[in-house]
């Protein structure tokens, strides 16, 4: 038989022979947080105001102080910024199909209707909702000649002759 086990009396308060005196600011970081004395302290975040609330006068100091600090910069159009997106897209994807001269040569005419549903697909390149990859085969040769301004469009078929 073992003897039996004695339970400690927790509402027994032991003092420390030595007093501890806890350690003046004591500071670290805990990853890429800075903890002062155990506690985390945040980064502190510049005021800012809110956009609404800033006065025109505050919104021309601003700009002063940002091109002072930068150099002029010239605001552009949204007319100019939709062209420059465009013609980069356009680009993209007439590199990624790489359309060959006899390829254009030899195309095949195409109907009126069948122009303006290659005129979707065109439109959605350009506006970067759509690229090479997403497109049927058979579509992106058709699309890239008539996005190609080196070749002409295909002969586009008006009226059918049924006998």
């Amino acid at each position: 038989m073992e003897p039996e086990r004695v339970k400690p009396d927790f509402t027994e308060v032991l003092e420390p022979e030595k007093a501890v005196k806890p350690k003046q600011d004591v500071v670290g970081t805990l990853g890429a947080v800075l903890v002062k004395n155990k506690k985390v302290v945040k980064p502190s975040k510049p005021q800012v105001k809110d956009p609404a609330e800033i006065t025109d006068e505050e919104r021309t100091g601003m700009l002063n102080k940002f091109h002072q600090e930068h150099g002029q910069f010239e605001d552009i159009s949204a007319d100019e910024l939709k062209k420059e997106r465009d013609e980069a897209n356009k680009a993209q994807f007439l590199a990624d199909v790489s359309l060959t001269e006899e390829e254009a040569k030899n195309h095949p005419p195409i109907t009126e209707s069948r122009k303006l549903f290659f005129q979707d697909h065109i439109d959605d390149i350009l506006r970067g909702d759509t690229t090479f990859e997403t497109l049927p085969p058979e579509i992106r040769k058709t699309v890239a000649l008539l996005m190609d301004d080196r070749f002409e469009d295909p002969e586009i078929i008006t009226k059918f002759l049924i006998s």
